[in-house]
């Protein structure tokens, strides 16, 4: 007998295809899912370039105190927006990737009868729990009788994608920790991370082209008092950053991480929600950069690890990877 979706399903499956398109209707969406830090890394790249002109911009001369302010305001809200959906996107990229990869692997070993001993990395326990806590199992369940995991949007972390929200710390880590069968943010937190060189230079670059960019935006400004200029902020940040290259430990450096995600967040609804909002100060801005700087390095670290650890059994084979 067919399985008769509900209008909430119904509704889910139109999300499920919304989502399907926002992620992998241009080539940067496509490219998001092989590299989603790098895509990550170039919008935090184009808000911070973009907050950097908006900041020395010569429009806050030309204009009154009042107004100034209120365009610096605005400048740095669309900031915190951008770098929460910068964040979002690269969650659900790395959650859709990781289910990809272990149906890689499934399909694979079955193809070649060396699945009697596989065992999926994934906790697919903790997976059924969060589809049944939104009502979702049964759908899922009959979409994979019918057409099969990875045909027509059938991937699971579509649907955990589509029915939890990935712009609090809770949902985050609630349903990542479900799907590693782990805490999510004490495995983040808690690894010696050691980034690799290559990975750091984007963010490298980033800062020294905001630096250029200010400097010559500043050069071309008519008595210009230096009182905003946003180049020693920069050079504060990319200082920072450079120091603590090499191994670290996120809860040790930045033992209040959670709190300071938990404001990113929180403003960041504010901002999207009520039209009289608070101002962010340069100091909030920039201390919010490093800790989110720091925290996505350690995210890249621990989706890289575990990445690997579900196609290690294809590598053993000799697999060719298809994307």
């Amino acid at each position: 007998m067919k399985y008769k979706k509900s209008k909430k399903h119904l509704k889910l499956e139109k999300r499920i295809k919304e989502n399907l398109h926002k992620l992998f209707k241009s080539a940067i969406g496509q490219f998001a899912f092989i590299e989603p830090y790098l895509v990550f890394t170039w919008e935090i790249f184009t808000a911070l370039k973009l907050l950097s002109i908006c900041e020395n911009s010569k429009t806050y001369m030309e204009e009154s105190s009042e107004v100034a302010e209120v365009l610096k305001s605005k400048s740095r809200q669309n900031f915190v927006i951008n770098c929460v959906t910068a964040l979002e996107n690269y969650l659900k990229y790395r959650i859709l990737e990781l289910f990809w990869w272990d149906n890689q692997v499934c399909q694979k070993l079955e193809k070649t009868k060396n699945s009697t001993n596989w065992k999926s990395s994934l906790n697919w326990k903790g997976i059924i729990e969060l589809l049944k806590s939104k009502d979702n199992f049964q759908l899922l369940f009959e979409e994979w009788n019918e057409e099969g995991q990875g045909k027509g949007g059938r991937n699971p972390g579509l649907i955990l994608i589509s029915t939890f929200s990935f712009q609090n710390i809770y949902d985050i880590n609630l349903v990542i920790s479900k799907i590693i069968g782990k805490d999510f943010f004490d495995e983040v937190e808690s690894k010696e991370v050691s980034f690799p060189h290559m990975y750091f230079t984007p963010l490298k670059d980033l800062i020294d082209c905001y630096k250029k960019e200010i400097e010559r935006i500043n050069s071309e400004k008519n008595n210009y008092s230096g009182g905003n200029n946003w180049s020693a902020t920069l050079f504060d940040i990319s200082k920072k950053l450079l120091e603590k290259q090499g191994k670290f430990i996120l809860k040790r450096e930045h033992p209040d991480w959670k709190l300071k995600m938990q404001k990113l967040f929180e403003v960041r609804n504010e901002f999207v929600h009520y039209i009289d909002s608070r101002n962010l100060s340069k100091e909030e801005i920039t201390d919010l950069l490093l800790v989110l700087d720091k925290l996505s390095q350690c995210l890249e670290y621990f989706f890289s690890e575990f990445s690997d650890k579900i196609y290690e059994p294809l590598i053993e084979l000799e697999y060719e990877f298809e994307f």
